[in-house]
C-alpha cells in the first residue's frame, strides 16, 4: 500500500473568465470551489487535506472573513493550517491564495 502526499496547485481568487470579486470574502469562496475542482480531478474531498497554507494580503483585517469561509469547507477536524500575512500577490487585486497538501485516498494498488 502506498501513501501519496500530493500538493495540489495554489489557487488564486479568480474566476474562470479572469474576473476577481473585490471582497475577500468573495475571493476565499472562489479559491475553495476552484480546489474543490482540483480535488475532484484527483478523487479527494475536503477531508482528505491534511495541510492548509493561506496567504493574505491584509491578515490583520481580512482573517475573520477568511476564516468564516474556512469554516464552510471545514466544519470539524480542521486540518492543519498556516496563514500569513504578505505585502502583494501576482495581481495586485488579489487578496487571498490558498494552497493545500491533500492525502490522496488509497486505490487499492
Amino acid at each position: 500500500m502506498a501513501t501519496c502526499f500530493t500538493p495540489l496547485a495554489r489557487s488564486a481568487s479568480t474566476a474562470n473568465e479572469g474576473e476577481i470579486p473585490g471582497d475577500v470574502g468573495e475571493q476565499t469562496r472562489l479559491c475553495f470551489e476552484n480546489l474543490r475542482k482540483v480535488l475532484d480531478e484527483a478523487g479527494a474531498r475536503f477531508e482528505d487535506v491534511v495541510k492548509v497554507n493561506v496567504y493574505l494580503t491584509d491578515v490583520v483585517k481580512d482573517f475573520d472573513t477568511m476564516n468564516k469561509v474556512y469554516k464552510d469547507y471545514f466544519p470539524s477536524d480542521y486540518p492543519a493550517r498556516t496563514a500569513v500575512g504578505i505585502p502583494s500577490l501576482v495581481n495586485p487585486d488579489l487578496k487571498v491564495e490558498v494552497e493545500m497538501i491533500v492525502l490522496l485516498p488509497d486505490k487499492g494498488e
